[in-house]
């Protein structure tokens, strides 16, 4: 309580909820630290187990003492990975209102390339002997996992849990200081930190999944795998394990006398990239890539979602991630939700799954073309802005281009390979990847390129000035101001630098179209009509809960918004769709 009244005394607090499991959503709470400033810090044990442990706190006298503090939002509270403590105690009946710093996402925003593990930079930043808390942590069996917090005797626990409170406070004050120095207070106050809020809402809600529709796609799959396995076996001549890379190596390069196009340390490489090279040279190498295709979605989540369902919400809740991307993208684990094939039927098949509770539809609004938007606002590129302003199709007018052709001369193939050059170029694709992407010749994949930058000469200007820019900073900035630093600009190693400059041309397009979506998110926070809740984002879309007889209000309200959200020198635009699950939604 007089961790409390001080806590309300400074209008802050920082704040870290412990648990023995890591996902805040099945975790039990085991205790929690507080520490309204450094040097005075403390630990609400609640639930530790060995022999010898405290009686168990009653968790609704807790709630009483720090239930009011917790949802006070006069009272800023602070953390490492705030939304992992506020989920697991939201689940306990304490939410967590009023959220001011959080340490890890202000380390993200000052290098999102380094580490942002507590330990490391709370020793490198904070100046905490964190080696000297380890030795408190007893030192596991032989065999054995690293002992959790829940079996740490009381004694032990308190110091070492109350240092992580202490560290975040440090952290805090330190990076609040250095955020304004280099001006990205706006983007954590004003970006980062409410989507940390609406991510938090977005995990404890969960998305509903139907285990049905996997179960059927399973058994598809099953027999799918058979007739693929009979394939391999009738193109090699005889049976093989096709999860063997050894026996495949042999079949490939021995048997069938392969072309080797990649080496390993210990062999001749049957990665996906040396089967693609050889695919057009005989049936086995296409047989064992759609093998392993269907294999790992299988797996990842046709095994794996049924698993993933929580036993109390009957929902699924991933963990998104928001200090992983360098590029500011948001990303998600258990289950990684930004894998699941879009155009594919498997991909499909999954998104079926993916349900409307009853009386609900499911409304998902993708943004269109978004980094070739970004792209010709950055570059100022005339043709590319025409093409946008008008409504033409970009990668038809990419075709006109580099063809040299008419409007109605360019076919499906040129539309198709116009739009791998267009987003190869986002990518810093080179003549080599680019004609293994279009099974062409380097050669022609250079012709590609070199009249893509002729025609589009603004685009070029803006590439090259922004590599010049980098080099003289080592560093690339979005257009809200998004940093990324990029000191291999100047490294000796030639394949470190060339990776530092494609980074230096598409980070501001990615990290652009990145901060976008994430405004389009903090907008509508506040739902546009009653009873509609986001429950999914992936990567340029965001998925939601909508009662239906609200459906065409939200799909109108969202898209306005979407679609308003910043002013560019060309149209922002969205597709949406809705229907009783996710793939009827596309």
């Amino acid at each position: 309580e007089q961790l409390c009244d001080r806590a309300r005394a400074l209008g802050c607090v920082s704040v870290v909820a412990f648990g023995p499991e890591s996902n805040p959503m099945t975790t039990p709470l085991t205790g929690i630290a507080l520490c309204p400033e450094p040097g005075n810090a403390g630990y609400l044990p609640l639930m530790h187990r060995y022999l010898t442990a405290p009686a168990q706190l009653d968790l609704d006298v807790v709630r009483e003492v720090l239930g009011p503090l917790l949802a006070d939002p006069a009272v800023g509270k602070v953390g490492h990975d705030l939304k992992h403590s506020a989920v697991l105690l939201a689940r306990h009946g304490m939410p967590v209102v009023g959220a001011k710093t959080d340490s890890a996402l202000a380390s993200y925003l000052l290098d999102p390339e380094t580490t942002h593990k507590l330990s490391i930079i709370a020793e490198r930043d904070a100046k905490m002997r964190w080696s000297d808390l380890e030795t408190l942590v007893p030192k596991p069996k032989r065999g054995q996992p690293k002992p959790s917090i829940e079996t740490m005797e009381v004694e032990l626990a308190t110091p070492w849990a109350c240092a992580h409170a202490e560290a975040a406070s440090r952290l805090a004050l330190r990076y609040e200081r250095r955020l304004e120095r280099e001006g990205l207070t706006k983007l954590h106050d004003d970006l980062e930190m409410p989507l940390a809020d609406i991510l938090t809402k977005m995990q404890l809600v969960g998305v509903l999944v139907d285990p049905e529709p996997l179960a059927v796609l399973d058994k598809a799959m099953v027999q799918e795998l058979a007739e693929l396995e009979q394939k391999a076996y009738a193109a090699a001549g005889h049976e093989i394990n096709l999860a063997s890379p050894k026996q495949l190596e042999a079949v490939l390069y021995d048997d069938l006398g392969l072309k080797v196009t990649k080496k390993t340390k210990t062999g001749r490489s049957t990665d996906a990239e040396a089967l693609e090279a050889i695919a057009g040279d005989h049936p086995l190498p296409q047989i064992v890539l759609d093998h392993r295709a269907i294999a790992k979605l299988k797996g990842t989540y046709v095994d794996a979602l049924p698993k993933l369902i929580h036993p109390e919400t009957g929902r699924i809740h991933t963990t998104w991630e928001q200090a992983v991307a360098a590029t500011g993208r948001l990303s998600s684990k258990d289950p990684n939700l930004q894998n699941i094939p879009i155009r594919t039927a498997h991909g499909k098949r999954i998104r079926e799954a993916f349900v409307a509770p009853p009386g609900m539809r499911i409304l998902s609004i993708d943004y269109s073309q978004i980094e070739l938007r970004v792209l010709a606002h950055l570059s100022g590129d005339e043709k590319l802005v025409t093409a946008f302003r008008t409504g033409q199709d970009v990668h038809v007018r990419t075709a006109m281009e580099i063809f040299d052709v008419t409007e109605d001369a360019v076919t499906p193939t040129m539309r198709a390979q116009s739009k791998t050059v267009n987003f190869g170029v986002i990518y810093g694709m080179g003549p080599v990847a680019l004609g293994k992407r279009l099974g062409i010749t380097r050669k022609e994949a250079q012709r590609f390129i070199t009249a893509y930058f002729e025609r589009y000469s603004g685009v070029r200007t803006f590439m090259e000035g922004t590599l010049e820019e980098a080099r003289k900073t080592r560093a690339v900035t979005t257009l809200l101001g998004r940093r990324r630093l990029l000191p291999d600009l100047s490294s000796s190693n030639r394949a470190k630098r060339a990776y530092a400059e494609r980074i230096a041309q598409n980070t501001p397009i990615q990290g652009s179209a990145a901060d976008i979506l994430k405004l389009a998110m903090v907008a509508l926070a506040k739902p546009p009509v009653p009873g509609m809740r986001m429950v999914l984002t992936v990567h340029d879309e965001l998925v939601f809960e909508v009662p239906e007889d609200h459906i065409d209000a939200a799909a109108a309200a969202a898209k306005e918004t979407m679609e308003t959200i910043v002013g560019l020198e060309v149209p922002l635009v969205v597709d949406l769709g809705h229907g009783g699950h996710w793939a009827a939604a596309h």
